[in-house]
């Protein structure tokens, strides 16, 4: 008797499974991100966004500052300089004429 290869495979999947009989391991803890806005500062000139990460140690939902473990400061930039004046665009049609004076 031949056996399919697709179905040999389901069989030797569920053997191996059945042999593992082994408990589920302890559930991993989250890491969490937050973002916080910067004002402008020593940190950043012109204001920014820390990015800070970490584990939830204690499961509770927050980032807590004995959590982070990493941080970095994402400036914004400094004002560029005023770019050439542009084209001069279309006439715009007539207003309407406004209300006769006293």
């Amino acid at each position: 008797m031949k056996l399919h290869p697709s179905l040999l495979t389901v069989v030797a999947s569920a053997t191996i499974l059945a042999a593992c009989g082994g408990q589920d391991g302890q559930d991993g803890q989250t890491t969490l991100i937050s973002l916080v806005a910067v004002p402008s500062g020593t940190n950043c000139a012109q204001g920014g966004t820390i990015i800070q990460a970490g584990v939830d140690a204690d499961r509770n939902g927050v980032l807590d500052a004995t959590e982070t473990e990493s941080q970095e400061y994402v400036c914004v930039g400094a004002t560029g300089a005023t770019g050439a004046t542009g084209a001069t665009g279309a006439q715009g049609p007539a207003g309407a004429d406004g209300a006769t004076g006293a």
